[in-house]
C-alpha cells in the first residue's frame, strides 16, 4: 500500500492528461494552401462571365470588375497584409478565456463563436471582440505547426456546443 505517514501518494495528473493545465499561443501566419484556393475560386468565378453568352451587357462587366477587386481583396488578407485585420497571436488562457494580438499590435479580449469548427487538417476560429467586430483565423496545415494544431483540437473536442468556455 506504498505512502508516507500522511498516507497513501496520489498520482500526480500530467499535462497531457489535461490539456487545459498551460495555455496555448498561435501565431499563425500567411497560408500558401488558403492563397492557392482563392486563386482557383476568384479564376473559377471570372470565368463565368465571360462564358454566359446570355448575360446582359451591364453584370457582365460589373462582374469583371468585382471579381478582381474581391480577388485583390482576399489576397490581401490571406497574405495578411491588412494588420487591422489580421490575427497576427491568439492566446487561449488555462481559464478559459482567449485573448487576440492583431497585426497592429493591439491587444483584444475575444469571444469564440459556435461557428468555429476543427478537424484533422483544417481549423477556423471566429472571434468577436466585446464591442462585437467579428475577426476570422484559419489554421491550416502550413500556418501553424503540427503540435500546437494538434494541441487546439483536442481543446476544441472538450467544449461545449455553443462555443463557450469550458466548464469548470
Amino acid at each position: 500500500m506504498g505512502g508516507g505517514p500522511d498516507g497513501p501518494v496520489q498520482a500526480a495528473a500530467r499535462p497531457v492528461d489535461n490539456p487545459f493545465v498551460a495555455e496555448l499561443v498561435l501565431t499563425p501566419g500567411p497560408s500558401n494552401l488558403l492563397t492557392t484556393l482563392v486563386l482557383l475560386l476568384h479564376l473559377s468565378a471570372f470565368s463565368i462571365p465571360l462564358m454566359l453568352d446570355a448575360l446582359p451587357l451591364w453584370l457582365r462587366w460589373s462582374l469583371l470588375l468585382a471579381i478582381p477587386a474581391s480577388l485583390v481583396w482576399n489576397l490581401l488578407r490571406c497574405r495578411q497584409r491588412l494588420p487591422h485585420q489580421q490575427v497576427h497571436q491568439l492566446y487561449w488562457r488555462e481559464f478559459g478565456g482567449w485573448e487576440m494580438v492583431r497585426g497592429d499590435g493591439r491587444r483584444f479580449p475575444v469571444r469564440l463563436c459556435g461557428s468555429s469548427f476543427s478537424t484533422l487538417n483544417i481549423s477556423i476560429l471566429n472571434f468577436r471582440t466585446r464591442s462585437g467586430r467579428p475577426y476570422c483565423c484559419w489554421v491550416l496545415p502550413d500556418n501553424v505547426p503540427l503540435q500546437q494544431r494538434q494541441h487546439l483540437r483536442r481543446r476544441m473536442k472538450l467544449l461545449p456546443a455553443d462555443g463557450g468556455n469550458p466548464s469548470d
